[in-house]
C-alpha cells in the first residue's frame, strides 16, 4: 500500500498547507470553487424565494417511481435491511470499505500518539473523528456486508494494519480493529436509519475506542447524526449534524477529558453547511484549546479563553483534506482517490497479507459493478442474498449461532461502558481474536484461491455451509 494515502499531518503543525485542499477558500470560509456545493436550499421550506429555480418539482425517474412505489410504506422505519435496494442505487464499494475509508488520514492518530500534551491528543483523535466525513459526501449506497465478510487494510511498510469483519446480519453489526504507530482502534458499529419519504436519517450507533498505550489512555467517541436528501425527488445531497464528542474513559462515570464538536446543520442556500467549533476541557471542565473549521476542508485549533473557551492567537492547522481526483478517477460515483485505491487487490509484499475469501473487494457484484456491468452485478447480488438466506436457514434448522472468525463477544464487565455510550442490549462489545497483518493464521483455509476466469476475482466464499448444488 502507497503510505502516502495516509497524509503525513505533523507538516500542518509547521504551516505548510501547499494547496492541499479540496477547494481553496475566500475571506468567508466559503469554498471559491464550490459553487455547486452552497447551491443547498432547506428542502423542508414551504416556498421558495421569487424566481428560483426548484429542483424537487422535476418529474423523478421512472426507476424513484417504482422505487417509491414499493418503499412508501416504510416511512418511519429502519430500512437499512428490510429491502433489497436495486442495483442503480449502489456503488462498487462495501459497507466495510466505507469504515476502512475513514482511516485516510489515520497519520492524525500517529501524530497524537506521539504528542507530550493530553489536550492536544483529545484534539487530535476528535480531528481523526471529523475527517471520516470529508471523502465519503457521496449519494449512492455501499453494499451491505455478506455476514462473515471482511476487509483488510495494510501499509507498506507495516506500520498501519486494519481488519473488518461483519459479525451480525440481522441486526447489521461489524467490528473493525487497526493499529498504527503507538495507537489502536477498535470500533462496533450498528448503524440504524429512518426513512422518512424524501429522505433518511442515519444514526451511528456503536463503540469507537481509540488507545494510546505509552500515554495510558483510551478515548471514546460519540459521533453525529447524517441525512440523505432528495432520495426520491430533487438532487440528492448529504449532511453531516449534531454534536461529535470526544471523551477520556475512565469507566468510573467521573470527570474526564473531553472535545466537544458542533457541526452545524445546513440551513437556506447552504448556510452554515460544514462548519465545526468546539473546545477542549480538562477534567476540571476548564477550557484548553479552541477547534474550528469545516468538515470538508480542515481544521485549526486555537489557544482559548479558560471560561469561555472563545479563541485567541494564531490558528495551528490539524489537518487538510485532499483535492479531488480527476474525473476519469472520481466517476459517477465521485471517488477519492483513496477508495479507488481501496477497490484494487492489493499488491503482495512482505507487510501484506495474502487477501482471505471473505474480502469485500471479490464480491462478485461490487467487481461487476466497478466494471460498469450492472446486469452481471445485479444477477451476483440476488445470489449473494439468497445464498445468505440458506445459511441462515441451515443455521437455524442446526440450531447453531453464527461465530465471527476474527471477532469474539465480551461480557459486560469487559466492554468495559461508558458514560452515555448505548447500553449493551442495544449493541453488544466485540474484542479481536485475530491479528489485522497476518487474519489467515486464525483461517488456514480461507485464504484467496485463483482467479477465476479472465476478468474475474477469485472466489468469494463467506459460507460456513457449503451452497446447495444447483
Amino acid at each position: 500500500m502507497s503510505s502516502s494515502f495516509f497524509k503525513d499531518v505533523s507538516s500542518w503543525f509547521n504551516g505548510d498547507t501547499g494547496g492541499d485542499t479540496k477547494a481553496s477558500q475566500d475571506g468567508d470560509g466559503t469554498s471559491s470553487s464550490g459553487a455547486a456545493d452552497m447551491a443547498v436550499r432547506d428542502p423542508t421550506a414551504a416556498a421558495e424565494p421569487a424566481g428560483a429555480a426548484d429542483a424537487s418539482a422535476e418529474e423523478p425517474p421512472e426507476e424513484k417511481k417504482a422505487l417509491w412505489a414499493e418503499v412508501s410504506s416504510y416511512v418511519g422505519r429502519d430500512v437499512l435491511s428490510l429491502i433489497s435496494l436495486p442495483i442503480w442505487l449502489m456503488e462498487p464499494t462495501s459497507s466495510l470499505q466505507k469504515v476502512a475509508e475513514t482511516f485516510e488520514y489515520a497519520s492524525i492518530l500517529d501524530v497524537a500518539a506521539k504528542h507530550d500534551d493530553p489536550n492536544m491528543r483529545v484534539a487530535l483523535v476528535a480531528a481523526f473523528g471529523v475527517s471520516a466525513y470529508a471523502g465519503i459526501e457521496r449519494t449512492f449506497k455501499p453494499f451491505n456486508p455478506i455476514l462473515g465478510e471482511t476487509f483488510q487494510l495494510s501499509e507498506k511498510d507495516g506500520k498501519f494494519h486494519l481488519l473488518a469483519e461483519q459479525v451480525s446480519h440481522h441486526p447489521p453489526i461489524s467490528a473493525t480493529a487497526a493499529k498504527g504507530e503507538g495507537w489502536t482502534y477498535l470500533l462496533v458499529s450498528k448503524p440504524k436509519t429512518k426513512f422518512l419519504g424524501n429522505s433518511v436519517e442515519v444514526y451511528p450507533i456503536g463503540r469507537t475506542r481509540v488507545t494510546f498505550p505509552e500515554h495510558g489512555e483510551t478515548y471514546y467517541l460519540l459521533p453525529p447524526t447524517s441525512k440523505a436528501h432528495n432520495i426520491i425527488m430533487g438532487s440528492t445531497w448529504v449532511d453531516t449534524y449534531g454534536t461529535l464528542e470526544v471523551r477520556s474513559a475512565d469507566g468510573k462515570g467521573g470527570a474526564a477529558r473531553r472535545c466537544i464538536l458542533n457541526l452545524s446543520e445546513c440551513g437556506w442556500f447552504g448556510a452554515d453547511r460544514y462548519q465545526v467549533k468546539g473546545v477542549v476541557k480538562d477534567e476540571a471542565g476548564e477550557c484548553k484549546l479552541a477547534i474550528e473549521g469545516k468538515w470538508n476542508f480542515g481544521l485549526d485549533v486555537y489557544a482559548c479563553d479558560a471560561k469561555t473557551g472563545a479563541k485567541t492567537g494564531n490558528p495551528q492547522p490539524i489537518y487538510r483534506v485532499s483535492p479531488m481526483p480527476s474525473p476519469e478517477i472520481k466517476g459517477k460515483y465521485n471517488f477519492t482517490r483513496f477508495c479507488r485505491f481501496l477497490n484494487q487487490l492489493p499488491e503482495e509484499g512482505p507487510n501484506q497479507p495474502p487477501l482471505l475469501a471473505t474480502d469485500s473487494r471479490i464480491r462478485p457484484d461490487r467487481w461487476n459493478l466497478d466494471l460498469g456491468d450492472d446486469n452481471t452485478a445485479s444477477a451476483a447480488k440476488a445470489v449473494l442474498e439468497t445464498q445468505q438466506r440458506a445459511e441462515a436457514a441451515t443455521r437455524k434448522e442446526k440450531g447453531l449461532a453464527f461465530q465471527p472468525r476474527h471477532f469474539a463477544e465480551v461480557s459486560d464487565a469487559e466492554a468495559n461502558l461508558q458514560p452515555d455510550e448505548p447500553p449493551m442490549d442495544d449493541i453488544p462489545m466485540f474484542e479481536l481474536t485475530s491479528k489485522p497483518e497476518a487474519p489467515h493464521e486464525t483461517v488456514p483455509g480461507k485464504v484467496a484461491g485463483a482467479p477465476q476466469g479472465e476478468g474475474q476475482p477469485p472466489a468469494f466464499a463467506p459460507w460456513e455451509f457449503a451452497p446447495a448444488p444447483n
